[in-house]
């Protein structure tokens, strides 16, 4: 594989999902479409924003990845991953498995399934062993369920990864649970999706989760929310007492911690606090995501935000592609 960045934070969605979504949505949701654009609303909020037909335009996306030197995309539905069943992810995986057999050097493919409906653990395995995918995409929180990462009812899911031994990929969902306190100003989308997205890191971390599965790996969007902000107070919070039983859970902490990765995406990062963040978290656990094509212009923001932070040589090539190589067995 060339030395071009890889984008860990990318989407897609199938043209029939696209242009048939109202068949999947929920009493409460409506499908609103404008200029092809697609909107989804959930109790009268905007949960599923400004959705176009180039996330299923591959060769429109493919052009702007060669303008900009991006070689590979790793592909989730983003939060239409919410909207996935067992009724319609076979054809979510194989339409997406289409993608990556006509573009095998340029995508990269996540299985989509519902974790805790019966099936699901099946169809992981499918598209592990029989479709050639490289992980599995989940939802920092699975709205319909209202279940966190560490719920009891997801371990036959993790389980399931475990053996199969791949990384995770998580998007942040669309609604914390706490979103009454976020419905004005966009909040759910801004504050929220940070605080979604950091509650399910440190509910990953705290739970044991890391330990009772040893070969689970995740990607954590966003940088982790605020996680990257924290620093090492997530660990000070309890654990300033100095005992040994504190040490030791120190220490397991960071021990897990090994075995979470952070992608860039979306570009509202100043260079600064892109710095900051490979520095908090190490260059060895970052990864370049763009979110594209959520906004069309964000990856195009992506490669210049990653290009304006001037990492050293040694952290470019880490964070551009090849933590990402290693982590998806790519090249």
């Amino acid at each position: 594989m060339s030395d071009r960045l890889v984008d860990v934070h990318h989407h897609w969605m199938p043209a029939e999902h696209f242009h048939g979504a109202e068949r999947w949505l929920r009493p409460n949701e409506e499908a609103r479409r404008t200029d092809g654009v697609l909107d989804i609303y959930r109790d009268g909020q905007r949960v599923f924003p400004n959705m176009r037909e180039i996330l299923y335009r591959m060769d429109d996306q493919l052009a702007e990845m060669d303008r900009l030197g991006v070689g590979t995309a790793v592909l989730c539905t983003a939060n239409w991953m919410e909207w996935t069943t067992m009724a319609n992810c076979r054809t979510v995986n194989d339409g997406l498995a289409e993608v990556v057999r006509r573009y095998p050097d340029r995508f990269v493919g996540l299985a989509h399934v519902p974790p805790v409906e019966a099936g699901a653990l099946d169809e992981l395995k499918r598209c592990i062993e029989e479709l050639g995918f490289r992980g599995a995409a989940v939802g920092a929180y699975l709205v319909p369920e209202q279940l966190q990462l560490d719920a009891p009812e997801l371990r036959p899911f993790w389980r399931q990864v475990d053996a199969l031994d791949v990384p995770v990929v998580v998007h942040p969902s669309t609604l914390p649970q706490e979103y009454a306190m976020l419905r004005d100003y966009d909040l759910t989308r801004s504050v929220g999706r940070a605080y979604n997205v950091t509650v399910a890191v440190m509910r990953v971390l705290m739970s044991g989760l890391l330990e009772e599965f040893p070969r689970l790996r995740f990607v954590m969007p966003h940088l982790g929310g605020t996680f990257f902000a924290l620093g090492d107070r997530y660990l000070s919070s309890y654990f300033d007492f100095g005992t040994p039983e504190a040490e030791r859970e120190r220490e397991r902490l960071q021990k897990a911690r090994e075995r979470l990765y952070f992608d860039t995406a979306p570009p509202h990062w100043s260079p600064a606090s892109l710095r900051h963040a490979v520095a908090q978290l190490g260059p060895e656990h970052v990864l370049f995501g763009s979110d594209y094509p959520i906004q069309e212009s964000f990856l195009e923001r992506a490669v210049r935000l990653f290009e304006a932070a001037e990492f050293e040589t040694s952290v470019r090539q880490r964070v551009g592609w090849e933590n990402a190589q290693g982590l998806f067995g790519l090249g």
